[in-house]
Formats: structure tokens, sequence, C-alpha cells
């Protein structure tokens, strides 16, 4: 669930206002993620689309990352940051348009990501663990709403 949410975070960060999820793309990543119950999970997916939006846009810096409870075991709820991050590079890029540009800034923030696709915890969870994944957290996701509204600049203002 994670993962779909973050590709279509990634999707919507991207993709033209007019574009769907469920174009090309959008459509074969949730049937990679979800299979044949792609049709049963679609209203919750658009569902989810019309949130993940109205969060992108309140301009309250209201989006939030749908990650495990603190009492779920740190490793776990990596593991839920790690695909929701995969997720999203890859909502990203089946959204961008041929030709469109990131710019610096995106760039470093779309490898950022990368970097936490590939981060474990090693040996016993420490306070310094949860307190780095709190940290992270946040940069992603004042990144996600700082990425939405550079790509959306001229439709949001």
């Amino acid at each position: 669930a994670v993962e779909c949410h973050g590709f279509l975070t990634g999707w919507i960060c991207a993709a033209a206002p007019d574009r769907r999820w469920d174009e090309v793309d959008g459509e074969s990543f949730l049937h990679d993620i979800l299979g044949e119950a792609v049709d049963a999970y679609r209203e919750r997916i658009e569902a989810w689309s019309c949130d993940i939006r109205e969060q992108l846009e309140d301009g309250q810096c209201g989006f939030v990352l749908p990650m495990p409870a603190d009492s779920v075991p740190l490793a776990a709820r990596l593991a839920a940051f790690r695909e929701w991050c995969a997720g999203f590079l890859t909502g990203l890029g089946a959204g961008m348009s041929a030709g469109a540009s990131l710019g610096e800034q995106g760039r470093e923030f779309v490898t950022d990501l990368s970097r936490v696709t590939r981060v474990t915890v090693e040996g016993r969870e420490t306070e310094e663990h949860e307190a780095a994944l709190t940290e992270t957290l946040e940069y992603v996701r004042t990144g996600v709403i700082w990425m939405y509204e550079t790509l959306h600049e001229e439709t949001i203002r």
C-alpha cells in the first residue's frame, strides 16, 4: 500500500493536472504492484489521488507520508519508507513529460530518495536511528511539497 501511495504522489508531482494515474504507465505500474486486484482497489486509488493532491495544494504543508505507527519496529517502518520512496521515484518518472527538467535541486532530491531506498539498520535499533528516521521523513515530506510546488508553479498560483 505504501508503494502505491508513493507512486501516486510521484505521479501527481510530475504529471500535468489533466493527466490521470490510470493512463498508460500508471496503470501498468499499479498492475505490477497489485496484480489483477488493481480493479478492486480502483476506488481507493482514486480517493488517495484526490487526498494527495488536496494535501499538496493546501498551502499549509499538510502532506503526510503514510508510515506505520511508532510502535511498529524501526526496521519495519524503514522498510515501508523505502517502499514509499521507490514508488515515488517510479511515479515521478512515469509522470514526467518528455523534455521536462527537475532542475539541480530536484535532481539532488531524487538522488537523496534513491539513497533512502538502500538504507538499512545495522545492529540494535537505537534512539539515534529513530531520530535519523524522523529527520529523514520530514526532509522527504517537505521535499515532496517543494517538488510539487516547483513543477506546478504555473497551475497553483
